[in-house]
């Protein structure tokens, strides 16, 4: 048994002030105790700086984990695409592939992560993820069908039918999927007949306005991601111009879903108003991605949303797969934002969406990793403010 105690203990929701946990051999909490009834026991521990739950890493691509350091900054979206690209089509060996996601793993294990939301477009991490489980995944297999005819879903299933990871069938894009297959994602899993054992299809994830021009392609029919596709000579023929950004014309298609909106580096006032009065819509944010592409991050309007949570988007366009660092960035660019808000965004918040219950809070009866953050003034975070990792 270990008693810890701090200063502050952050619970999922709210700081609590001198206050203590008592936790079993099984990690499980099972008191939380004022913290002068235990401090005389041996097994008791003070620590300076804020207690919390283990962290939950809402947005990654683990397969692309070979990329560190192999793509320029701030390159713009079209051009960061191409570079991925590029590389991937380069013989990188699946020891090189296996020791970079090696990497990535113990980087965020070292970093108090607990839990991790992985995109996938094939299935290069998933013998990886099932040796690999003091992480928690939930795992999207993202379709990209612009230039094919995978107008029926069940098409993408066989690939993941052996392995027993909890997995969700995903749209990468709004500019990369086409809209039959949008609709078809917002489809019941009755009408799909999956099997609920392994598909867990009622979440859905989706890049989202990463770009101006994902707007413009669906307001103008033009912009860079059209010239890119006629680069590549992708056929376009069933492309509409819908006179209107993106999110107001692929949302309806796939609202009968729990929706994560990822990035909205280019979502305004009006696109975020209309999203965030469905209750099942949530926002993840990546903002050290953000920058590294396109040298932005989204407007404060989306940081106002009660429903956050917070990614790090992968080695290709990050240059670490620390939340404590994207809270930190959210801190330079917008101060007013409390500690105790963003850190809901990476505990109790994406816990509830993914329904890792047994995460994201501190209460009895849960084992949620425990996380302690140093170096803390005024209840904000510093330059030197790190994780420590206590169980």
């Amino acid at each position: 048994m270990k008693i810890i105690a701090a200063k502050y203990i952050f619970d999922g929701f709210k700081l609590l002030e001198n206050k203590a946990l008592i936790i079993n051999n099984y990690n499980v909490i099972i008191d939380i105790i004022n913290n002068d009834e235990y401090n005389h026991y041996r097994n008791y521990v003070y620590y300076n700086g804020i207690i919390s739950p283990g962290f939950i890493n809402s947005h990654t691509h683990m397969e692309l984990s070979f990329l560190k350091k192999k793509i320029k900054k701030n390159i713009g979206l079209t051009k960061f695409i191409n570079e991925v690209i590029s590389k991937k089509k380069r013989q990188y060996s699946n020891k090189e592939k296996y020791i970079y996601m090696r990497d990535a793993y113990h980087e965020m294990i070292q970093e108090g992560i607990v839990a991790v939301v992985d995109i996938s477009n094939n299935t290069s991490s998933f013998l990886f993820k099932k040796k690999f489980q003091k992480i928690n995944y939930h795992t999207f297999l993202e379709i990209i069908d612009i230039n094919h005819n995978h107008n029926n879903i069940k098409s993408y299933l066989d690939i993941t039918r052996y392995n027993k990871l909890k997995i969700s069938i995903t749209p990468h894009a709004p500019y990369s999927v086409k809209e039959i297959t949008l609709k078809m994602l917002g489809k019941t899993n009755q009408s799909l007949s999956l099997n609920k054992d392994i598909y867990n299809y009622n979440i859905l994830t989706i890049h989202n306005q990463e770009s101006i021009h994902e707007n413009i392609m669906f307001k103008y029919g033009k912009g860079k991601i059209i010239d890119m596709y006629k680069k590549w000579n992708y056929k376009l023929d069933n492309f509409k111009c819908y006179k209107s950004n993106s999110l107001l014309t692929y949302l309806p298609w796939i609202i009968n879903r729990k929706v994560l909106l990822v990035h909205n580096t280019y979502t305004n006032y009006n696109d975020f108003y209309y999203a965030n009065q469905y209750s099942n819509v949530y926002w993840c944010l990546c903002p050290n991605a953000n920058l590294y592409i396109n040298n932005k991050i989204p407007d404060k309007h989306i940081f106002e949303s009660s429903k956050i949570l917070l990614g790090t988007d992968s080695y290709a366009s990050n240059n670490s797969l620390s939340i404590l660092s994207e809270i930190k960035t959210i801190q330079k660019f917008y101060p007013n934002i409390s500690l105790t808000t963003a850190l809901k965004w990476c505990t109790s918040n994406p816990s509830s969406f993914f329904e890792w219950n047994h995460l994201g809070k501190i209460k009895i009866g849960l084992t949620p990793g425990i996380n302690l953050i140093t170096d803390i003034i005024n209840k904000k975070l510093t330059n030197i403010s790190k994780i420590k990792v206590l169980i």
